[in-house]
């Protein structure tokens, strides 16, 4: 079985989500808080905070100690 037949279609809008959120940092690219990113990506605070937690752990991201 291919990779892309195990997978579902909430996979690909998990991995867009994701996406969403790291496209806000690009223009011009700055530290964000998790407010932010909610409104930059248009997503629920909750779901923008599992994201965000989940791209910290894999570390796409940093948190930013300081700010």
């Amino acid at each position: 079985m291919m990779y892309s037949e195990r997978r579902n279609g909430s996979d690909s809008a998990l991995l867009k989500k994701g996406l969403s959120i790291l496209l806000c940092f690009s223009n011009p690219p700055r530290p964000l808080s998790q407010s932010e990113i909610a409104k930059c990506t248009g997503l629920p605070m909750s779901t923008a905070a599992r994201l965000l937690q989940a791209l910290l752990e894999t570390g796409f991201l940093e948190r930013n100690e300081r700010t």
